[in-house]
């Protein structure tokens, strides 16, 4: 049976519990594919904080977990209250302003997020790049990463100054595959090398989602 996602855009006014459960979201994911060595800080709850209050958009998807996925996510995080809908992935943005020139956006991770910090969102923006998605691995919900991808486009349509929306997708197949299959996004000619040196995939290929 499908499960209902709802979806939200984060503020910086979250319960405790979801800032935890972002956080284990996105080191459950990344961890095992990073190396460390390479520089990588892995995220915490305080470095969340900062980025949910840069003022960038971060799309929730939420839903309510059957029973079985409950009793496991309970046994895994003891320490929260699993009441009400669950957090099942998240998409985090940046917005820069570059005048409809892509070469601008050529920035390894550390530049584009301020080493994964976030920097507080500059006026008269133009462009917005969606950094990561990522779906939780502990709970997993079918559809989580298109509807999340809906979401992120609604909000492009839906603002005229937004002119540009890019992915900073890992440069292989898999990774772009949604975007470009399924979302409508085009594959761009744009590759940073060593755009994360610390993960398996260490460039980044953007696509590109067209106003309609």
């Amino acid at each position: 049976m499908s499960q209902d996602i709802s979806l939200s855009l984060l503020a910086s006014s979250i319960s405790s519990r979801d800032t935890h459960l972002f956080v284990n979201i996105i080191n459950d994911v990344w961890g095992p594919q990073i190396n460390q060595a390479q520089g990588y800080v892995p995220l915490t709850a305080e470095i969340m904080k900062e980025r949910l209050n840069s003022g960038h958009a971060f799309f929730a998807a939420y839903a309510q977990p059957d029973k079985d996925q409950l009793e496991y996510l309970i046994a895994k995080y003891p320490q929260y209250d699993f009441a009400g809908e669950i957090p099942c992935g998240i998409m985090e943005t940046i917005q820069l302003k570059t005048g409809g020139d892509i070469n601008k956006t050529k920035l390894t991770y550390d530049e584009l997020t301020n080493k994964g910090h976030w920097s507080r969102i500059k006026d008269e923006t133009d462009t917005i790049i969606f950094v990561d998605i990522t779906a939780n691995s502990s709970f997993p919900v079918k559809g989580t990463g298109k509807k999340i991808l809906e979401a992120g486009k609604r909000y492009v349509d839906n603002n005229p100054y937004l002119k540009l929306a890019l992915t900073y997708s890992p440069d292989d197949d898999g990774s772009r595959w949604l975007h470009l299959n399924y979302m409508g996004a085009e594959l761009s000619d744009i590759v940073i090398p060593q755009a994360r040196p610390w993960y398996k995939i260490k460039d980044v290929r953007f696509t590109i989602y067209r106003k309609p």
